[in-house]
C-alpha cells in the first residue's frame, strides 16, 4: 500500500469530523426537525441540520484517499444525500416523518461507524509508516 500524503491524512481527519458532526446534529435535533416541519411545513427545519461538507466535495478531494476510505465515505454520503432528498421533497405527515428520520439516523450511524473504522485503520497504518521525528540536538559549545 502506498504511503499516504499529509494532505490525504488531513482530508481523512476532516472527513471524520464532518461525518461525526452530521450524525450528532441529526441525533440532537431530531425532535426540533419534526416539530418545525410539523408546525410550519417549512423544510428549513429539516434541511438546516443536514449540511455536510462531504456532500459538496469534489472528486479530486477524495482521489488521494485509500480505496477503502473512498468506498466507506461514498456509502455514508450517499445515505446523507438520500436523507436530504427525502427532507427536501417529502409530503409525509409528522409521525411518518419522525419514523423515517429515525430509520435514516440508524443507517447513517451504521455507515458512520464503518467509515470511522476504515479511517482509523488507514490513519493508524499511515502513523506506523512515518519515521518518528528526531528531537533537535543541542549544539556543543566548544
Amino acid at each position: 500500500m502506498p504511503r499516504l500524503s499529509d494532505e490525504a491524512v488531513r482530508a481523512m481527519h476532516l472527513l471524520a469530523l464532518d461525518a461525526t458532526a452530521l450524525v450528532r446534529r441529526i441525533e440532537s435535533r431530531h425532535e426540533q426537525m419534526v416539530a418545525g416541519f410539523s408546525r410550519l411545513r417549512d423544510r428549513d427545519a429539516l434541511l438546516g441540520a443536514l449540511h455536510a461538507f462531504g456532500l459538496t466535495a469534489r472528486f479530486q478531494d477524495f482521489s488521494a484517499l485509500p480505496i477503502a476510505v473512498q468506498d466507506a465515505a461514498l456509502r455514508f454520503y450517499e445515505l446523507a444525500d438520500d436523507l436530504r432528498w427525502y427532507c427536501k421533497f417529502t409530503q409525509d405527515m409528522p409521525g411518518a416523518l419522525s419514523l423515517r428520520l429515525e430509520a435514516f439516523r440508524r443507517e447513517l450511524a451504521q455507515a458512520h461507524a464503518a467509515l470511522a473504522r476504515v479511517l482509523e485503520a488507514s490513519t493508524s497504518r499511515a502513523r506506523r509508516r512515518r519515521p518518528a521525528a528526531r528531537p533537535a540536538r543541542a549544539k556543543a559549545r566548544g
